[in-house]
């Protein structure tokens, strides 16, 4: 039995904040695996990119174990994985550190963390900050104009 079978509620609460937060993503199964597609639009100001289309799938043991979310438009070099990208291996983002996942969290609280990931990694690969940082959204002002 998968963990939406199990627990209703919970489903019922995933989907209510996610439509109301996110009501342009898309839920759907992938690889029988319950799943939201949708895009991330946070972009630093006069970076020219383009939104990234993510796929969050929910784990079997969810929501003891977190949801993998996968970018999937436009492509990421595969190479850019480890500590540094706050990636994966398996090309999944890294939005929480295994250890801090919460049972409380939703898709809606990693959906917010894609949007931050996103972000900080377009200000990296546009040089507009050093690093990549470990929390939070990095802090570009400093940059500007110099």
């Amino acid at each position: 039995m998968s963990w939406y079978d199990y627990d209703k509620t919970r489903v019922v609460l995933e989907y209510r904040l996610m439509y109301k937060k996110y009501p342009s993503y898309v839920l759907c199964k992938f690889e029988e695996k319950l799943a939201w597609e949708g895009e991330v639009t946070l972009i630093p100001e006069g970076i020219d990119a383009e939104p990234m289309k993510v796929r969050l799938v929910y784990p079997e043991g969810y929501p003891v174990r977190p949801p993998k979310v996968y970018p999937l438009y436009p492509e990421l070099p595969k190479e850019l994985w480890g500590h540094e990208w706050h990636r994966w291996e398996g090309g999944y983002i890294c939005h929480v550190q295994p250890k801090l996942w919460n049972v409380r969290y939703t898709a809606v609280d990693v959906i917010e963390k894609i949007h931050v990931w996103y972000f900080n990694y377009l200000a990296y690969v546009n040089k507009l900050i050093p690093k990549m940082p470990d929390e939070g959204i990095a802090d570009i002002s400093k940059n500007v104009g110099d």
